[in-house]
């Protein structure tokens, strides 16, 4: 660059022209030589050398001022970056601010929150008083029902007592003998016989029957059998709670039972001197599905969860007897869909 400077000068000034230089500071014209042939004086060209220095030095004040004008945009990115940095400090005050009043409101939200809690576990507390006050009162209520229903069961009793007493010595008719004036069977084969001609109500199919050979052959078939009986007796007995058509003669308190009471009811509040133990009777989650009479329903099958556990609930070889309750249905009868051992009963499918 610099060889070629010099040339430049040097045409000019053998060609008399004028040479324009731009600095940092403004313009500097410079005039070399002047039109004519010949070699050049030792005047011209110490002032071609003069020039060609001059040229130089320019040249270099040219280039720092490149280099610091490169330098100052180095700086222009540096405040470009500050300028950033200042941009995202505020943006970052400004969320600050913003988390603070959030705080401050949470804080607002916090103590409403917990002035609610308190006045809620308050009332809790109070609701909890008034449960308690409540569950007393029916645990109270609940033992005078039961005294009440144990009075009743013991003056039935009573009153069956007399009437058997007064019966046995002529001062009172009866046309026929009742189910609980009968010897209980002793074995399965004579309970069935027995039911079906002193049990109108209750309906015992040959379907329903399994394994009663079986139970027979047991030493506690006696005892199974008389219990049997008088699960059956119950159920009759609440037939014609539920239908009085269906009483025994020798029984006077043929009031109807209440349409919202099934056999568990009854058996729990009817106060009975003949019910059956609520914590025998079983209530089935298998949901089994048994055969039955098409006149029973339509489809030949019902689910009979009731059922009545007899001898030892842990024995599997012990009977149990699923019900059907249809005594304010289309056949007015108790069904039995199953009498058998317990495992075999476990065999039955579910729904």
């Amino acid at each position: 660059m610099g060889r070629f400077l010099r040339l430049l000068v040097l045409a000019a000034a053998v060609a008399g022209v004028v040479i324009w230089l731009r600095r940092s500071d403004g313009r500097i014209q410079l005039k070399l030589g002047e039109d004519r042939p010949g070699e050049l004086s030792d005047d011209d060209q110490r002032q071609v050398r003069e020039l060609t220095e001059a040229v130089e030095q320019l040249r270099g004040e040219l280039a720092a001022a490149q280099d610091q004008w490169r330098a100052g945009d180095q700086t222009d990115e540096r405040v470009d970056a500050l300028w950033s940095e200042r941009d995202r400090g505020r943006e970052l005050e400004a969320r600050i601010a913003a988390l603070e009043e959030s705080q401050e409101a949470g804080a607002v939200r916090a103590q409403e929150q917990n002035a609610q809690l308190q006045r809620m576990s308050a009332a809790l507390d109070a609701l909890r008083d008034e449960v308690a006050s409540a569950h007393a009162q029916w645990q109270a209520s609940d033992a005078d029902r039961n005294d009440r229903i144990d009075a009743v069961r013991r003056e039935r009793e009573r009153a069956h007592l007399l009437e058997q007493q007064l019966a046995q010595a002529g001062r009172v008719e009866r046309s026929d003998d009742g189910w609980s004036d009968l010897e209980p069977p002793t074995s399965f084969a004579g309970l069935v016989a027995q039911v079906r001609d002193s049990m109108p109500v209750v309906v015992l199919p040959d379907a329903a029957l399994a394994g009663l050979g079986e139970m027979d052959e047991v030493p506690a078939a006696t005892a199974w059998a008389a219990e049997t009986w008088r699960g059956l007796g119950a159920l009759a007995e609440y037939a014609a709670a539920v239908n009085p058509k269906h009483a025994d003669p020798a029984d006077t308190d043929n009031d109807a039972l209440p349409t919202d009471w099934d056999f568990l009811r009854w058996s729990l509040e009817g106060g009975h001197p003949r019910s059956w133990p609520v914590e025998r009777i079983g209530i089935d989650r298998a949901r089994r599905v048994f055969p039955v009479d098409r006149g029973v329903n339509w489809s030949g099958q019902v689910v009979a969860r009731t059922h009545l556990l007899l001898g030892d609930p842990t024995d599997p070889g012990a009977p149990v007897m699923f019900v059907h309750d249809d005594v304010r249905g289309r056949t007015g009868r108790i069904h039995i869909v199953f009498l058998g051992p317990q495992r075999l009963a476990a065999t039955v499918v579910g729904v």
